[in-house]
């Protein structure tokens, strides 16, 4: 994938706005893509010229991260998960039961909220993207990561020892990848445009993804089963180029920072409804939704919780040290 003209681009007294989104262009997906690039135009009073691509066309999340940082794309829906390798702070969103519960409630997510939207979280973890070329718009929570398997597998995970041995797809996070380790399981990176395929042919046989994201990419036609394990909320993202808004004159970055902030409270309000009818459709479907017994729950949580010590490596490594970690989650 080719590198974008370089910013900023402007032609006839605007400035170009470029937003690659790896989700298809489907209303049902709650990225409010549409009503944010309304609130761009409107903001700037039409001094932004803005585009949305749909379906990863100017790239994935590792290219897409990569034009962010060199300022030859302006914005990109990226999951917290795949900028982990950027931003590696980020990974502290992904350590299991971190930002949720081990229950399928959806309260889980506003605790992910909470600690994203914190002063703590700003003056550490978002001041690491901005080191890192990167500049955050908004946050989209959209469920619950949870284990959907392929037909041809063939079972229910229901256990932790259901999973020993199944490929699961993982994102670029280190975190998710080790949590399937300790699991027993065969993490398997793959990147989210080559997923459908890569479930279908039997490449990996499990993914880590809400209903959100299956429904809105059909995956119910190639699944059979959803377990609420609940380890952590997906919290996707819109990312800036830092170097990007920083070239704009001082006018259009508050329309900017005024678009993300109303498009963040229009999400939130979509949420919920959202998820549910994505639910409800995947079942229609013939998708067979399992809630874990007590337990089974206390099964899962007992084998893969951030606060055993087979973590304290891994938290070592992403946030520096348990101190700032523990900081940044008591927020």
């Amino acid at each position: 994938m080719g590198i974008l003209n370089p910013f900023p681009v402007k032609a006839k007294g605007q400035y170009l706005i470029r937003i690659n989104n790896n989700f298809p262009d489907d209303e049902l997906v709650p990225d409010v893509d549409r009503e944010f690039m309304e609130l761009l135009r409107k903001y700037s009073k039409d001094e932004f010229n803005v585009k949305c691509f749909y379906a990863g066309a100017l790239g994935n999340a590792l290219e897409s991260t990569q034009k962010l940082q060199v300022g030859s794309l302006e914005i990109a829906n990226i999951s917290n998960s795949n900028l982990t390798p950027f931003v590696p702070l980020f990974n502290v969103l992904a350590f299991p039961y971190a930002t949720g519960g081990n229950i399928s409630e959806l309260h889980g997510q506003k605790r992910g909220m909470e600690i994203v939207s914190s002063q703590i979280f700003q003056d550490i973890c978002v001041k690491s993207a901005n080191e890192k070329g990167l500049d955050i718009g908004f946050w989209t929570p959209i469920g619950f990561r949870q284990l959907f398997t392929g037909k041809h597998l063939g079972s229910v995970i229901k256990r932790p020892e259901d999973i020993k041995g199944v490929k699961v797809r993982v994102t670029g996070s280190y975190v998710e990848r080790k949590m399937f380790e300790f699991l027993g399981a065969n993490p398997v990176p793959i990147a989210w445009p080559e997923v459908f395929t890569s479930l279908q042919t039997g490449i990996c046989d499990v993914l880590h993804n809400s209903s959100v994201d299956l429904y809105s990419v059909n995956f119910q036609d190639i699944g059979s089963s959803l377990t609420y394990t609940n380890f952590y909320d997906t919290l996707n993202l819109y990312v800036s180029s830092h170097k990007w808004v920083n070239s704009l004159p001082s006018h259009l970055q508050k329309a900017y920072r005024r678009a993300c902030n109303e498009a963040q409270e229009m999400q939130r309000s979509k949420e919920r409804e959202r998820d549910a009818f994505c639910i409800s459709k995947m079942k229609e479907a013939g998708v067979q939704y399992y809630t874990p017994t007590k337990e089974e729950a206390k099964l899962w949580y007992d084998a893969v919780n951030y606060n055993l010590p087979m973590w304290e490596p891994v938290i070592k490594k992403v946030a520096g040290d348990l101190g700032l970690f523990k900081k940044i989650l008591s927020a």
